[in-house]
């Protein structure tokens, strides 16, 4: 038999298949975004520590653009846990003047590939997934 190049799965426990962002709301915390742990997995995010934040108010599309360089405009600062992430932008929310706790749910990323910046994820507001609050 040949030399076979074995990878080891080191993934015990993980929650692999929810690939999804959450936007967040709850009593003591709301208006956050949740990088939940199948797409934090599938899009390699634990070699990121910030994200850019996009919104297209005429299709109600808000964009997500992962990054390692804390010093771009608006850039913000993400939160890891074990296999995922979270981000906390008041002002985004404030700018745009939107209720997170309105579209409080968790929403399947679609990406696009943008001339300008590159990859970018992005939710569709429209998508809310009633069952999921």
């Amino acid at each position: 038999m040949q030399n076979i190049n074995w990878q080891p799965f080191e993934g015990k426990g993980g929650k692999f298949h929810n690939y999804k962002i959450s936007i967040m709301s709850s009593k003591n915390r709301s208006g956050g975004f949740g990088f939940l742990s199948g797409f934090f997995h599938q899009e390699n995010l634990e070699g990121f520590s910030h994200v850019l934040l996009f919104y297209y108010p005429q299709e109600k599309l808000i964009g997500f653009k992962f990054t390692n360089d804390e010093k771009l405009p608006g850039a913000f600062k993400m939160t890891k846990g074990t296999g995922s992430a979270s981000v906390f932008p008041h002002s985004f929310w404030s700018a745009y003047r939107i209720k997170p706790e309105d579209w409080a749910s968790q929403y399947t990323p679609k990406s696009m590939n943008d001339q300008r910046y590159g990859k970018i994820y992005y939710i569709e507001l429209s998508e809310k997934d009633s069952t999921k609050q």
